[in-house]
């Protein structure tokens, strides 16, 4: 009985939490906390949080072309590891999570809430 109560409350893995504020699909399945795909997710919505941020900073226009196309890759990426499918493939609402995930991952929950509103 122990047993079982124990498992019932075990603390949700940082990406967990992330897909269920960001409303990802339950079938969306994530890796294990301490693995290289873990690893190699974070780092993806890390990367794509943080280019969205200095997009949001910058004035030159070499940058955003530049970022543009990174940002873009790195949204692919997401919806490759998350879904299995390129984003062309990926439903509206399902990139619009995975942009959210990244936000919340990166620890920017005011960009993911920006994007009910039309934002980043």
């Amino acid at each position: 009985m122990n047993e079982q109560l124990s498992t019932q409350f075990e603390k949700k893995s940082d990406l967990e939490e992330a897909a269920y504020d960001a409303r990802l699909r339950k079938d969306v399945i994530l890796p294990k906390e301490g693995t290289g795909a873990y690893e190699a997710l974070e780092k993806t919505c890390n990367d794509y949080s943080n280019i969205v941020a200095q997009e949001m900073t910058a004035s030159s226009l070499k940058f955003f072309e530049i970022s543009g196309k990174n940002r873009r890759a790195l949204h692919a990426e997401l919806c490759v590891k998350l879904y299995g499918t390129s984003w062309q493939e990926t439903s509206r609402d399902d990139t619009d999570a995975a942009r959210r995930f990244a936000h919340y991952v990166a620890g920017r929950p005011s960009f993911a809430e920006d994007l009910n509103t039309g934002g980043h």
